[in-house]
């Protein structure tokens, strides 16, 4: 096990200790998991927290106040709906409460994004002129 491996362990388990019962799953994603880090790469995080927008700001303050800098941490109901998508395609579940909820928001997240995915090219084809 590396070092870094030791790490994330470690953050994943303060997210669990600030967060208890409310976390859904925590997802480790980006550059890391992809294998395009560099020496100044982040590690990215994304964390399901069951609360009010609210609950999860508060939330995700203390755990930005209580882990390393090197440690880049999202609320993924509130990351926008392609890098969710990216994260659920490409991440590295490192924690999950129940198989059955993940699975619930991994296809939800899936049926929104087929949804938006038309506008999306649509929307990348007018910047290629």
């Amino acid at each position: 096990m590396t070092p870094e491996d030791n790490n994330i362990k470690s953050v994943v388990k303060t997210i669990k200790k600030i967060g208890g019962k409310k976390i859904g799953f925590i997802i480790q994603y980006g550059s890391t998991v992809t294998g395009e880090q560099t020496p100044l790469s982040d590690i990215d995080i994304a964390v399901y927290y069951q609360g009010t927008k609210k609950q999860r700001f508060d939330f995700i303050i203390t755990v930005l106040g209580s882990v390393d800098d090197r440690f880049d941490i999202h609320i993924f109901q509130d990351l926008p709906l392609y890098i969710q998508q990216e994260v659920i395609s490409k991440g590295k579940i490192l924690y999950q409460r129940d198989f059955e909820t993940t699975f619930d928001i991994f296809m939800k997240t899936i049926q929104r994004f087929s949804d938006f995915k038309p506008l999306l090219d649509i929307y990348y084809e007018g910047l290629e002129g």
